[in-house]
């Protein structure tokens, strides 16, 4: 007859065992880290300004400057981020009066910055700067007119 391991001894290895797993699946890992221009056929590419950061709801309002492409009519649309963990951007590196091109999925009445690649570049003045045509490659500044002229070839 086999001896009998105490219930609780038991219930702790299970316990252990599940912290442990859903304490790795926080981790980021993503097979590719496509540039922005990869991104170029999401639902909306926009110049963008933030507006509000809602940290807790891992949102932030955006002021939409110019659409470079898709549709999108309202001038403010929410977008949902992350904390920057599980590979989404961390919204907090936006504050209020940051200016961005970012590159979304549509996610109903609101947008989304999905993870894995390059889904937004800094705007500074004429010009984008961030990975915009290499994978793994460094940041680059590009202008926004010729920006724009490569995401409409890549969209075609």
């Amino acid at each position: 007859m086999r001896a009998r391991r105490p219930a609780g001894l038991l219930s702790l290895a299970v316990v252990i065992a599940v912290v442990g797993y859903a304490g790795g699946a926080g981790a980021c890992k993503c097979d590719t880290s496509p540039p922005f221009l990869d991104q170029a056929g999401l639902d909306l590419v926009a110049i963008v300004t933030v507006q509000t950061l809602l940290l807790d709801r891992h949102q932030m309002v955006v002021t939409i400057d110019k659409v470079l492409a898709g549709k999108e009519s309202r001038r403010e649309v929410t977008i949902l981020g992350g904390d920057g963990g599980n590979c989404y951007v961390g919204l907090k590196q936006f504050p209020p009066s940051t200016r961005l091109v970012l590159a979304l999925s549509s996610m109903g009445r609101a947008y989304a910055l999905s993870h894995c690649g390059t889904h937004y570049l800094r705007v500074d003045g004429d010009r984008a700067r961030g990975r915009i045509d290499e994978p793994d490659g460094p940041d680059r500044s590009i202008s926004l007119p010729t920006l724009e002229a490569r995401i409409r070839s890549a969209r075609h």
